[in-house]
């Protein structure tokens, strides 16, 4: 399910750099994976408590 999480924290949480989170996002969405999201590329700043 889709939360919006901002790069920066998915990046955080997997223990990667937030480029590489960057480009594998633009990749995704090169290839139709991805849909834009309304909080954009930047997302939303919150904790992430839960599994992505």
């Amino acid at each position: 399910m889709h939360k919006g999480y901002c790069i920066k924290l998915i990046a955080e949480k997997l223990n990667r750099l937030p480029l590489e989170v960057a480009l594998l996002v633009m990749d995704r969405a090169e290839v139709g994976e991805l849909k834009p999201r309304k909080t954009g590329i930047y997302g939303i700043e919150e904790a992430i408590d839960e599994k992505i």
